[in-house]
């Protein structure tokens, strides 16, 4: 099967990447790169230094996988649909991904287009899912594989979630990082089932209530989650 990877160049993308890695050995993979996630003008010096922290060393760790790997500026241009059409992908599977599809890709694979979210859907929408799920009180984090089907952000057809206990003596980037092992063995089991031509059961998003949209947080969301769990 011939899968393109869209992944962010962060820490929890790189572990994502390491734990499915043999299981996409017996496939055709087109890794393509991004280097943010949503659009981080204006951020906080707090932010900007974890995403520091979240990207340092993972660039020469991509460089050194013996993969062909594609950087866009703009995922949705005719260069990169043209190079799109060209692998002609059986499947896609997006994770922390840093651009929005547009339609014409979302049709492109036969078997449509994953995207495992770090955070529980529709509840936590948007950027930073598992910052705001620890600011407001909850006992667990979690993952949503979901479909991407139209330009929407989130808002896809679930397929399944993963949860993970948060740990009160651990940062806010170890606890994301530990989302992804529940997470992958998610994608892991949905490529079963694609390879062994299994139908998909999915449940709706619109059936779990209208949920939450998050944007980056702001200076005082930052100070309030200080008493409660350090960033890094």
């Amino acid at each position: 099967m011939k899968i393109l990877l869209f992944l962010n160049q962060d820490i929890h993308a790189k572990k994502a990447f390491e734990i499915l890695q043999s299981h996409l050995q017996k496939h055709e993979v087109q890794l393509v790169l991004s280097s943010q996630v949503g659009k981080t003008q204006n951020l906080s010096s707090k932010l900007i230094q974890l995403k520091s922290i979240e990207q340092e060393g993972v660039q020469s760790f991509f460089d050194a996988l013996k993969l062909p790997i594609l950087q866009y500026q703009n995922i949705n241009s005719e260069e990169a649909l043209k190079d799109f059409k060209e692998f002609a992908p059986n499947l896609a599977i997006s994770i922390r991904f840093g651009q929005i599809f547009k339609q014409e890709f979302i049709n492109l694979p036969k078997f449509g287009v994953l995207n495992l979210h770090s955070g529980i859907l529709p509840h936590y929408r948007g950027v930073m899912a598992s910052f705001w799920a620890i600011l407001n009180g909850e006992k667990n984090l979690g993952t949503t594989l979901h479909y991407i089907q139209n330009e929407g952000i989130d808002n896809g057809d679930i397929i399944d979630f993963s949860h993970s206990e948060i740990d009160w003596n651990e940062n806010f980037i170890s606890n994301v990082n530990n989302l992804y092992k529940g997470g992958c063995k998610l994608i892991i089991e949905a490529l079963d089932q694609i390879e062994k031509d299994e139908k998909i059961a999915i449940t709706k998003q619109q059936s779990l209530g209208e949920g939450n949209y998050f944007s980056y947080p702001k200076e005082e969301d930052l100070e309030k989650f200080a008493k409660l769990m350090r960033l890094f």
